[in-house]
């Protein structure tokens, strides 16, 4: 049976302005390209006569924008999975974060296919007036050259409880 994803949501759309950010943790599985069967108690050796892949977690950022008071444009949500590598660079450079600190990462959903460079998404995490007075976190994904970007402040405290659930969810996502 499937892990339930760990959910941490931030929510800025008292005022119709900026907008939502959602983490979840995708635990880690097996994979078996067979069948595509996914295992996430890890515990088959053998499927379809073939030995499945071992995937690391994960975790899924969904952004979006405010449309109104509280109403949030999750059908043009941005969707970014961040890797563990992802994940202790954003860790590491809150941590060490001063004023006009930024933080970027470049993901290429089709990255090594015939398609590759077509979608692209860009990870901003800023820090305009220093950590004392949070972060600005910004997704842009570029298709095809048309831009769609959406914007959350997140606060000290956002900001303190998602270094410790970054730091937390490092050894679930290697499976540790």
């Amino acid at each position: 049976m499937p892990q339930l994803p760990l959910q941490f949501d931030i929510y800025k759309g008292m005022k119709g302005s900026n907008g939502a950010v959602q983490f979840s943790l995708q635990h880690p599985y097996k994979f078996c390209t067979s069948c595509k069967k996914k295992d996430y108690t890890r515990s088959i050796d053998m499927c379809c006569g073939v030995k499945p892949n071992d995937k690391e977690g994960t975790i899924f950022v969904d952004i979006t924008s405010a449309i109104g008071d509280n109403v949030y444009d999750w059908k043009n949500k941005i969707k970014v999975a961040l890797s563990v590598t992802d994940v202790g660079i954003i860790l590491s450079g809150m941590q060490n974060a001063s004023v006009g600190s930024t933080i970027k990462l470049m993901h290429d959903p089709n990255a090594q296919t015939a398609t590759m460079g077509k979608i692209k998404k860009f990870i901003t995490l800023s820090s305009p007036n220093g950590p004392q007075e949070g972060f600005i976190m910004q997704v842009t994904e570029s298709n095809n050259g048309e831009n769609r970007t959406h914007k959350v402040p997140i606060n000290t405290a956002e900001a303190t409880i998602l270094m410790v659930l970054f730091r937390t969810a490092i050894p679930t996502m290697l499976g540790l």
